[in-house]
């Protein structure tokens, strides 16, 4: 393209821009998505490559495809095109000027040819925003490739924007008005076990359970009864959770959700039960200040039912120390769910066996609309393709004496034929159950419970890899990895679709997990996938003088963090042999003159609490960002291994932490 061409076209689309934000400032239309979108877009200070986007709007979806690179040079040989070349392409929903697409790798074909097929992969996540119509931030997710990041896009052309904004300018006008809608009312979505209260009202007690309400409006308020004790709700606005937590107070009140919207657009807005302290809370139902109320969302046709104790039911999940609140929404059978783009219901309590006397045992929760009141004849009509029961650890306490096993394994048979007799033959009922716990926890024999009664019955099992007795964000990340892509790998229909939405824990192949400390627990939790003693840990976002990325910590003397991992690396039941080393490398620096770091080992057989035989390396450092590594060796019967980073004299930064085996 000769010089003048180029220079016309760049004062073309600066133009257009100026147009849109004067029309902007002086009161444009609300930002929902339109035909108008559709177009190249791209960053100039990376010319060359860019995406492509197309807006479906009577299927209320985005198609997206992305023209780029490789992230390190490519030398193989290629016939056609450039072999760094990279074509991702990604389809999702939107809802006002927003939309969450999934990303798909086709790998396998052959140029204009017919075969071999192309095998398509789930690879990430792109999130669009679109500000106006002129630009467009882009947030990719994409964990294969270890990407991920954020994009500001502008259009290659300003064409489309004039047809963008005239469509906009044809939105409907919100009256404002304020609308009731009652808990009965069909508009509705209810997701667990709900039940009817008295006339126009619902009861819920199980965490998990969530009602789903879609509008015109600017904000939206709950009328809510959560009986003798308080109850913790998670708010989410057009899937997006709020950070803080809604606290209840027993006694009916009003409790507002979500103001400020643009009341124009369509919104949504979910409420799950995070708790159940509780024996119910009522529902009475919302109030809309906006225009119009719209039916929900039909639910997804895949569907999950999860059956468990506390370490299912999200106990402590916002606390590294066994200690807090329980939390429904990022516990993993939600997060689950929202990797496979599920409908689920969650049926789990602290301290449940699978059959004991009384009614907290998963035998009970089968038909029980509340906890504590079974019934025999309920059904919750939910009909799963999946079912997930997570159970047993409590029982190996409960029974004792020589016939433990057998006992606990009769208990299965009974949990597996009542779930056959309510939801029938078809559901894949999945035992879920942590090795590494206790010598004789159900995940030593439960893959005979298995193979004795048979039909469509497996086990997946999970490393218990830290030490506190109940899991974290973290952990509960990790399990909903390891059971998402079990599920998946099912043949059921089942596709990952999303990564873990929170934050992921588990190191994989021997490495560690978010050792660039680039992730974070959300929701104001400050978990970040290393766990620590004593209080006071900083992760410092500082782009500028990260060794890599935005992110690294900082320990004080004496600080430490830890990650627990799974000794043999494959993530199956079993011991390391003789031998077994790990290579850890970090990068250091000292905050201030200078210091001493800690890189250390210990280590764990099967039953918990009992770590030892601790390894150190201490290095003396200085303010540059140096390169450190030791080399640890495990031994013989380690079921986990634990990583350690320490400051011993000094405040001491840590990025860039890593693990291998090196003798692979």
């Amino acid at each position: 393209m000769s010089q003048a061409p180029e220079n016309a076209l760049k004062a073309r689309l600066s133009a257009a821009l100026l147009t849109l934000c004067i029309s902007t400032m002086a009161g444009a239309a609300p930002l929902t998505l339109n035909a108008g979108f559709n177009d190249a877009w791209y960053q100039p200070e990376t010319a060359g490559q860019g995406m492509f986007v197309n807006v479906f709007p009577e299927l209320e979806q985005v198609f997206l495809a992305w023209f780029t690179f490789d992230r390190q040079p490519v030398l193989a040989p290629s016939i056609l095109g450039a072999p760094e070349q990279r074509w991702l392409t990604a389809i999702g929903p939107y809802r006002g000027n927003r939309a969450e697409l999934t990303v798909s790798l086709a790998a396998g074909g052959r140029f204009d040819a017919a075969s071999p097929l192309p095998q398509r992969q789930p690879y990430g996540t792109i999130d669009l925003t679109f500000p106006d119509c002129a630009r467009m931030t882009v947030d990719y997710d994409l964990p294969q490739a270890g990407a991920r990041g954020q994009m500001e896009l502008q259009r290659v052309l300003a064409d489309n924007v004039v047809l963008c904004e005239s469509l906009l300018a044809e939105l409907p006008a919100c009256s404002a008005a304020t609308l009731s809608v009652a808990a009965d009312d069909s508009r509705l979505r209810y997701t667990g076990r709900w039940q009817d209260g008295d006339p126009s009202t619902r009861d819920v007690s199980w965490a998990g359970a969530s009602v789903l309400l879609r509008f015109r409006g600017e904000s939206v308020t709950v009328d809510l009864d959560p009986g003798f004790a308080a109850e913790q709700f998670r708010v989410v606005i057009d899937g997006e959770p709020v950070d803080e937590v809604l606290e209840v107070q027993p006694g009916r009140q009003r409790y507002t959700l979500a103001s400020g919207l643009v009341p124009e657009q369509e919104h949504t807005l979910q409420l799950m039960k995070e708790t159940y302290y509780s024996n119910a809370t009522r529902l009475h139902g919302f109030e809309v200040q906006g225009c119009e109320v719209l039916q929900a969302p039909a639910p997804s046709p895949r569907r999950i039912a999860f059956f468990g104790d506390s370490n299912m039911d999200g106990t402590s999940l916002y606390n590294e120390k066994d200690a807090g609140d329980s939390g429904a929404w990022f516990a993993y059978p939600a997060t689950v769910a929202r990797m496979l783009d599920a409908e689920f219901s969650l049926q789990a309590f602290g301290g449940a066996q699978l059959v004991a006397g009384g009614n907290n045992h998963v035998l009970n929760f089968i038909t029980a609309p509340r906890r504590n009141q079974p019934d025999p004849d309920y059904r919750d009509g939910f009909d799963p393709q999946v079912i997930v029961v997570n159970a047993g650890a409590n029982d190996i306490y409960a029974v004792t004496g020589s016939d433990q096993v057998d006992t606990i394994k009769a208990r299965y048979r009974q949990v597996v034929a009542r779930l056959r007799e309510v939801y029938g033959a078809q559901p894949h009922i999945i035992l879920y159950n942590a090795y590494g716990w206790d010598l004789n926890e159900p995940a030593n024999y439960v893959t005979e419970v298995v193979d004795e009664i048979g039909g469509r019955l497996s086990a997946v099992r999970y490393p218990w890899i830290w030490e506190q007795f109940h899991g974290a964000m973290a952990e509960h990340g990790g399990q909903a990895r390891f059971l998402a892509e079990a599920i998946a790998a099912l043949d059921l229909g089942f596709e990952l679709v999303r990564s873990v939405d929170s934050i992921d824990g588990w190191g994989r192949d021997f490495n560690l997990a978010n050792g660039g400390f680039e992730a974070a627990a959300p929701g104001n939790f400050n978990g970040f996938g290393w766990r620590y003693a004593e209080d006071g840990v900083e992760r410092r976002r500082d782009p500028t003088g990260a060794y890599e990325g935005d992110f690294y910590i900082r320990l004080e003397a004496g600080e430490a963090v830890h990650q627990g991992t799974e000794a043999t690396g494959d993530f199956e039941p079993g011991a390391t042999a003789a031998g077994q080393r790990y290579e850890v490398t970090a990068r250091v620096r000292a905050a201030t003159g200078s210091a001493t770091a800690r890189l250390g080992a210990d280590f764990e057989a099967q039953p918990l609490y009992g770590r030892g035989n601790a390894q150190n390396q201490v290095f003396e450092i200085g303010p540059e960002w140096t390169e450190v590594q030791a080399v640890f060796t495990a031994p013989a019967g380690t079921w986990k291994t634990f990583i350690t980073l320490g400051s011993e004299a000094g405040e001491v930064d840590f990025d860039a932490v890593s693990m291998r085996d090196p003798d692979r």
